[in-house]
C-alpha cells in the first residue's frame, strides 16, 4: 500500500505517522484494492497534514486551540506549557493510532473519510474531555500530564459515547477546519489562565 502509495504520488511521498493510517485501510477495507484506493483518497483530501512543513497540520493547531480553549482540561495544558504541538502531531498524522483502540478506529474510520479534519478535531475533543478530570488529577507534574496524553488508548470512553460527543462537537469542528482549509492565518484567542 506505502510502496503503491509513494510511486504514485512522489511529491508526498511517504511521512512519519502514515504507515499506522495505511493499515487501518488495510483492516477496514474488504480488498487490497479498496484500501489502496480508500487510503489514497484519504490522503488526497488530507495532504497538508503529511507534506513537509505539516502546512495542514501548523493551520488546524489554532484552530482546535480556539474550538478547546474554554475547557479546564486545556486551561490546565496551557499553564504548564503543554501545547497541542506536544499532542496533537502524533495523535493526527496516525489517525490516532497512540489514542484510540484499533477496532474503534476501524468503527470511526468512514466518518473520518466522510468528514476529514472537521472529523479529527471533533475526535481529538471528545478524547481529550473525556481524560480531562484525569489530566487534572495530575496536578502540575508535567511528566504525570505527558503520560496521560501517551497513555490515552488505555482510557479511551466506549466508541458509543466517543461518536456521541464527536457529533455534538461537529458543527463547531465543521467552522474550523473551514477556517483551516481557507488557509487563512488563525491566531489562538488566548485568555490569560486563571490566577
Amino acid at each position: 500500500l506505502l510502496l503503491r502509495h509513494a510511486a504514485e504520488d512522489p511529491e508526498l511521498g511517504y511521512c512519519q505517522g502514515m504507515n499506522m493510517v495505511a493499515a487501518l485501510f488495510a483492516v477496514a477495507a474488504r480488498s487490497q484494492s479498496e484500501a489502496y484506493t480508500r487510503f489514497r483518497s484519504f490522503t488526497q483530501n488530507l495532504r497538508g497534514l503529511w507534506k513537509p512543513g505539516f502546512p495542514l497540520l501548523q493551520q488546524a493547531m489554532p484552530c482546535f486551540e480556539n474550538l478547546a480553549m474554554s475547557r479546564p482540561w486545556f486551561q490546565h495544558l496551557q499553564r504548564n506549557d503543554i501545547g497541542p504541538e506536544l499532542y496533537l502531531p502524533r495523535a493526527w498524522l496516525s489517525l490516532f493510532a497512540s489514542s484510540l483502540t484499533l477496532p474503534t478506529r476501524v468503527l470511526l474510520l468512514r466518518h473520518f473519510e466522510q468528514e476529514g479534519l472537521a472529523s479529527i478535531l471533533a475526535v481529538s475533543l471528545a478524547l481529550l474531555d473525556h481524560a480531562g478530570p484525569v489530566l487534572l488529577e495530575q496536578g502540575d507534574d508535567m511528566d504525570e500530564v505527558l503520560h496521560v496524553l501517551e497513555t490515552l488508548s488505555s482510557r479511551a470512553p466506549h466508541p458509543a459515547a466517543l461518536i456521541s460527543a464527536r457529533d455534538g462537537y461537529l458543527p463547531a469542528a465543521r467552522a474550523a477546519a473551514a477556517t483551516a482549509r481557507s488557509n487563512t492565518p488563525v491566531t489562538p484567542t488566548r485568555r490569560p489562565p486563571p490566577l
